[in-house]
């Protein structure tokens, strides 16, 4: 994460927080496609995995339609020649 806007205890557990790039990959090879998104239900990724990731402190909605703070939805962007772009070296 490069940047962040919000309450300044959130901006300050997040910025500066990095994600090896395996991790993000191996989420895109377990993602449901949605078109150009992917998106990865909780549950469906190791919970060791979850570890290196931040997440909202908040209780979980029992909105059967509502969405988990464990879920992650991905715009993953791709080259002209459709090779997924991401930081070498991560």
């Amino acid at each position: 994460m490069v940047a962040a806007a919000g309450p300044a205890d959130v901006c300050e557990q997040i910025v500066g927080r990095r994600t090896k790039a395996v991790h993000i990959l191996d989420e895109y090879r377990a993602a449901d496609h949605w078109g150009i998104l992917r998106y990865v239900p909780h549950g469906r990724m190791d919970p060791a995995h979850l570890k290196s990731l931040w997440t909202p402190d908040i209780e979980p909605s029992d909105d059967p339609g509502a969405r988990h703070p464990d879920d992650a939805l991905y715009a993953p962007l791709y080259s002209a020649t459709g090779e997924l772009l991401r930081k070498h070296g991560g």
